[in-house]
C-alpha cells in the first residue's frame, strides 16, 4: 500500500534517510525497530525523526500519521 504525500513536495523536503524513517513510522515501527532495519543507532534515528518533525512542522508521531492518513 503506497502512502500518498499530503504535504506538497514532501519527497523533496526530506532526505532519503528521513523518508525511510517516515515510512517506518507510518508502519508503526518503534525507534529501536527502525534502527535495526536501517542499520543505524537509535540516536541516529532520533536525529532523523527530529529533522523530519521540523521539516513537516509537527511534534509527534500522531501528527505525522494524521497528515498521511486518509
Amino acid at each position: 500500500k503506497k502512502v500518498k504525500n499530503a504535504i506538497p513536495d514532501a519527497g523533496k523536503l526530506l532526505s532519503n534517510q528521513e523518508q525511510k524513517v517516515l515510512d517506518l513510522i507510518l508502519a508503526d515501527k518503534t525507534n529501536k525497530e527502525i534502527a535495526t532495519e536501517m542499520f543505524v543507532s537509535v540516536s541516529t534515528v532520533k536525529t532523523h525523526i527530529n529533522n523530519l518533525y521540523k521539516k513537516l512542522q509537527v511534534s509527534s508521531r500522531d501528527e505525522v500519521k494524521s497528515i498521511y492518513s486518509g
